[in-house]
C-alpha cells in the first residue's frame, strides 16, 4: 500500500500515524531512532506491506499489469489501490479525505525535525500539491509514478504502468474492493498484537 492507505490505517495516535508513515523511509534497523509509538507504527507499516505482498488479490493485480512492465507491479498497484481508497475514502474513515489529509500534513509539519531528510525533502510538496487528496485523479497517480520512477537507480518506465490502470480499470477497482476489508481486518488484529 502507499501513503494514502499506511496512514488511514494507523490508529487515531498522532506518532503512530507518522510512523507508520514512515515505513518506506526508514530501514530495517533503524526505527530505534524514533519514539516507542512511532517504532510501533513502523512495525505496523512492515507487516502491512508483507500481507499485501503475500495477497493473492494483489498478486492478481500485478498480473494484470502488462509483462514488459511487471517489474513494477508492486509500486504500480500499491498507488492504484491508494487511488481507489481516495475514491471511496467515505466508505472507509468517518472524517472527509480533505480533513484526514489536512491533519497529516500538520502533523507532519510538527514532527518535522525528527522526520528522515527524503521524507523532510519531499514533504513540502506533498503537502503544497495535496498529494492525498489528489490521488483520487488518475492523472495524479501517473505523476505520482512518475515521481517515483526517477528516485530509482535505473531508467524505468514505471509512469507508462498508469495506462495499465486506465485499460483494466474495473478489474483494479474490484480487485482493490475485495482486498481492502481483508486488509483491514488483518490491520486490526496487528495493532492489537504490538499493543501486548
Amino acid at each position: 500500500m502507499n501513503f494514502l492507505a499506511h496512514v488511514m490505517l494507523s490508529s487515531h495516535d498522532n506518532e503512530e500515524m507518522v510512523g507508520n508513515l514512515l515505513g518506506d523511509f526508514v530501514r530495517k534497523g533503524g526505527e530505534g531512532a524514533f519514539s516507542e509509538r512511532m517504532q510501533r507504527g513502523i512495525e505496523l507499516h512492515r507487516r502491512i506491506d508483507g500481507f499485501t505482498d503475500r495477497h493473492s488479490v494483489f498478486r492478481r493485480s500485478r498480473r494484470r499489469i502488462r509483462p514488459e512492465l511487471r517489474r513494477f507491479g508492486g509500486i504500480a498497484v500499491d498507488l492504484f489501490y491508494d487511488h481507489f481508497l481516495a475514491r471511496e475514502f467515505s466508505s472507509y474513515h468517518d472524517i472527509p479525505l480533505e480533513q484526514f489529509a489536512e491533519r497529516l500534513y500538520r502533523l507532519l509539519e510538527q514532527y518535522e525535525p525528527q522526520l528522515p531528510a527524503r521524507l523532510q525533502q519531499i514533504m513540502p510538496s506533498m503537502i503544497a500539491r495535496n498529494w492525498l487528496v489528489s490521488y483520487r485523479e488518475v492523472d495524479a497517480i501517473e505523476r505520482a509514478l512518475s515521481r517515483i520512477s526517477l528516485r530509482l537507480s535505473r531508467p524505468n518506465a514505471l509512469g507508462e504502468t498508469a495506462e495499465d490502470l486506465r485499460l483494466c480499470y474495473d478489474d483494479f477497482a474490484s480487485d482493490f474492493e475485495e482486498f481492502f476489508p481483508e486488509l483491514l481486518a488483518f490491520t486490526r488484529e496487528q495493532q492489537i498484537l504490538l499493543l501486548r
